[in-house]
């Protein structure tokens, strides 16, 4: 894409949202190793589990592809999805340890540095992670 034709895109997603009122739709995808666990929990949710989409992936690189075309922002600790999506020009913020945003750069660089592996995260550390990806969330959405 060349970044006439990319800036043209940018423009017409402003316009769209400007015109439009858009509601934000978040969307899970989980795969088959985690699947079961994660739906039990949202289930316990009762407020927000009518308002997440869940897709189970089944490793389909194409069918997780399709579902990264069709978001606006894509947030998560895989550096696989974070790129695939950077490369499709979709807006990312990456949840990282510090140490791992040199090697795994995208074009976008915008993170939410993890103190420790996810395991490792005390419930301040996990509610400043989300504080921060929502303000950056945030961010790309009002731009």
């Amino acid at each position: 894409m060349t970044k006439s034709s990319q800036n043209h895109t940018n423009t017409n997603h402003k316009n769209t949202a400007t015109i439009t009122p858009t509601k934000l739709l978040p969307l899970v995808i989980t795969y088959p190793k985690v699947h079961s666990e994660f739906m039990a929990q949202l289930e316990k949710q009762d407020d927000l589990h009518s308002s997440v989409l869940v897709f189970k992936n089944n490793d389909d690189l194409l069918n997780l592809a399709e579902m990264i075309c069709r978001c606006r922002v894509v947030i998560s600790p895989s550096t696989g999805i974070i790129h695939l999506s950077s490369n499709l020009g979709i807006s990312t913020i990456g949840l990282y340890e510090r140490s791992e945003s040199k090697k795994w750069s995208t074009k976008d660089n915008r993170y939410v540095f993890l103190k420790s592996p996810k395991s490792s995260l005390t419930k301040q550390e996990e509610n400043l992670a989300i504080a921060q990806s929502i303000d950056l969330l945030k961010q790309i959405l009002e731009s």
